[in-house]
């Protein structure tokens, strides 16, 4: 669909470069056969009077000189002009009075006058044919001839300025159609060059997105290198500190044990930043996943708030539960670790968390943050354990929510939803 409007404004003005001219054509043939016709019925007027006239010379030559040849030659006419008269009935309705008129001269002009002639009275015929009812008759069907010939001279005219106007008309929609298909070619060309383009710009942007692929991996992977490398330090240094803190009563020393409570907590922090890595690492490549389990959400922000308090020891929230059971269906370590970074970061904002609600709210828990307002309305630079734990929320199914300065709603599907979602999902399959 996405090429369909610039194929169908091509398809439309081909349609209008093919038709045009066509149009032009068959419009122009149609006036000059319409033209032809016309002349053609005004030389048949002329020659149906001039054989009138023929008819009407013969007859009074025979009456004059009585030559069988004369008679025959006025017979000869009066048949030919005859034709003549029902072909322009046929075509023009006022040829009929034309005609009859005609009809009337010949029945009761040379008929009977030819009779007299051929009695003996070829005088008297001779005088009445010239001035007589014969003569009345013949100067009826002149004028009505005249009157048909200007008839058909004014239609004629009236066909030619038509053609001469379809002409014209005709030569506009071949120029339209010309500037049609002008415009066609200048369409297809350049929808061919923007498909072009745009099939070049998909190929940049599959390799681009092979590259990033491939870079997210080199990256995941020279990560989770550095962790592991990370972890046997840093187990032996949390050994160290764990018989350096065992060692302290014997050896006498008190100013020993702020050292070994600040390389313990160090070594709790590197460590949980060590997880939040490889944890990223995974997320980047879409490779992580949950151990899903069922546990009570209290029970995980306790452990989440101890942690933070082994290295921050003044987080000394109020835990709170509302609403009855907190049970929730999601990987418990990762979700500490989510709860302990949304903890932390308020107070690397200078916002200690004084209370932490968990409320169930329908099909889902909400586990709120509360602290008092930051002393700075700047807003938190970045810091991967939040992002990580931002995106761990969100492959369980919920959401963080940062309702005002020092307030953070997290909010988790319960237990019930998670089982019913996962019961149609396999009921689907």
């Amino acid at each position: 669909m996405r090429w369909a409007g610039e194929l169908l404004a091509i398809a439309l003005l081909l349609g209008a470069a093919i038709g045009a001219p066509l149009a032009a054509v068959h419009i122009a043939d149609s006036a000059e056969e319409q033209t032809y016709e016309a002349e053609r019925m005004l030389a048949r007027a002329h020659q149906a009077l001039a054989l009138a006239a023929d008819a009407r010379a013969s007859a009074l030559a025979y009456l004059l000189s009585g030559g069988p040849g004369l008679r025959a030659e006025y017979e000869a006419a009066t048949a030919a002009a005859r034709e003549e008269f029902a072909h322009l009935q046929d075509r023009e309705p006022a040829a009929e009075e034309v005609g009859q008129a005609f009809e009337r001269w010949v029945r009761e002009g040379p008929a009977i006058l030819i009779a007299m002639a051929e009695a003996g009275n070829r005088e008297g015929a001779a005088a009445l044919a010239q001035t007589g009812r014969s003569a009345e008759l013949f100067s009826a069907f002149g004028e009505a001839g005249e009157e048909l010939v200007a008839r058909l001279e004014r239609h004629v005219e009236s066909r030619r300025d038509a053609q001469l106007r379809a002409t014209v008309g005709a030569f506009v929609l071949f120029g339209l159609g010309m500037v049609a298909l002008a415009a066609t070619l200048a369409l297809a060309a350049r929808t061919l060059a923007t498909m072009r383009r745009v099939r070049q710009a998909a190929r940049e942007s599959r390799e681009l997105a092979l590259a990033a692929s491939r870079l997210a991996e080199e990256r995941r992977e020279l990560l989770g290198a550095a962790t592991n490398e990370l972890r046997g330090p840093l187990t032996a240094l949390a050994l160290a500190a764990d018989m350096l803190s065992r060692d302290l009563p014997a050896s006498g020393d008190p100013s020993l044990a702020p050292l070994a409570q600040e390389i313990a907590r160090s070594v709790r922090r590197l460590t949980s930043l060590v997880e939040d890595l490889l944890d990223y690492a995974a997320l980047e490549t879409d490779g992580l996943t949950l151990v899903r389990e069922e546990a009570d959400l209290r029970a995980i922000a306790e452990a989440a708030v101890t942690e933070v308090r082994a290295v921050r020891s003044e987080v000394t929230p109020v835990i709170e539960t509302t609403g009855g059971d907190a049970t929730v269906f999601g990987d418990v370590p990762r979700l500490r670790r989510a709860l302990a970074a949304f903890v932390g970061g308020l107070v690397r904002r200078g916002s200690v968390p004084a209370r932490l609600s968990i409320s169930s709210e329908g099909t889902e828990l909400a586990c709120t943050i509360e602290g008092p307002p930051p002393a700075s309305d700047l807003p938190p630079g970045p810091n991967i354990s939040t992002e990580v734990a931002r995106r761990i929320v969100a492959l369980h199914g919920g959401s963080v929510l940062e309702e005002a300065p020092g307030r953070v709603v997290i909010r988790l599907p319960r237990t019930s939803s998670v089982s019913e979602a996962s019961g149609a999902a396999k009921s689907g399959a």
